[in-house]
């Protein structure tokens, strides 16, 4: 299999055997252990957030395993950005494929425990500009779980989806990802990849996203994430509208 299958994960890669359950990899950040997988093992299509929010931490804590991924509001607005790059049909909706262990697609995260920084204020978030200070502040981090569930894709794996286009966000992923698929190119503002697969960056599905319907109604990152996906021969987009 090339990623996980569907579940929680039993994961300690980043965590002192004294210390399974939260660990301090840098005084301002701190990772919790509550790994998982979503979907299929061995998908056509693979979306990656960054690491968890705060809802969905809450709901891996105490509530339904099915609900975690992009739960709360974001699981509406992650299916209205499939549906805008064609990718689900319009009677369709993201919630089945996240709950269906054999799905053509996979879910997931970057940083698959959640991981959050404190900000100026002393509180831990998990979302904003502080995500791109981790590429700096916790890169053992990003290697280490990318390593793990990234490194070996399946060839059938085609497409994988990035949430998130800021730029400092999409270059960080591109670092990181290039240590792992060193043949790698920029394909245009919002993808890269090689000749096995692409890595597309789409608006995240953040209810704190105030870019998110702008982007939905097409501006040029979505131009250019959609003229991304259609150039791949592996996975068959075909426009639903």
């Amino acid at each position: 299999m090339s990623l996980p299958l569907h579940g929680k994960l039993n994961c300690h890669r980043c965590f002192k055997s004294c210390d399974t359950t939260l660990s301090k990899p840098h005084p301002l950040w701190l990772l919790k252990n509550d790994p998982g997988a979503w979907g299929g093992a061995d998908p056509d299509i693979l979306v990656l957030g960054f690491s968890k929010g705060s809802t969905q931490a809450d709901i891996y804590e105490c509530g339904k395993f099915e609900d975690v991924a992009f739960g709360g509001q974001a699981r509406n607005r992650l299916d209205t950005v499939l549906k805008q790059l064609a990718l689900i049909k319009p009677d369709e909706h993201v919630s089945h494929e996240i709950s269906n262990p054999n799905s053509r697609f996979a879910f997931g995260s970057m940083i698959r425990c959640s991981l959050t920084r404190e900000g100026k204020s002393g509180k831990h978030a998990s979302s904003g500009d502080l995500i791109v200070k981790s590429f700096k502040e916790v890169p053992h981090i990003l290697d280490n779980c990318t390593n793990q569930y990234l490194s070996n894709l399946s060839e059938r794996t085609s497409l994988v989806i990035l949430l998130g286009i800021s730029d400092g966000y999409i270059s960080g992923c591109f670092e990181v990802l290039s240590r792992l698929y060193p043949e790698m190119t920029r394909l245009n503002s919002v993808s890269y990849g090689d000749a096995k697969r692409t890595f597309v960056h789409v608006t995240h599905p953040s209810p704190g996203n105030g870019h998110f319907t702008h982007w939905c109604k097409g501006n040029s990152k979505f131009d250019d994430a959609l003229s991304a996906i259609k150039q791949l021969t592996d996975v068959e987009v075909t426009s639903f509208s």
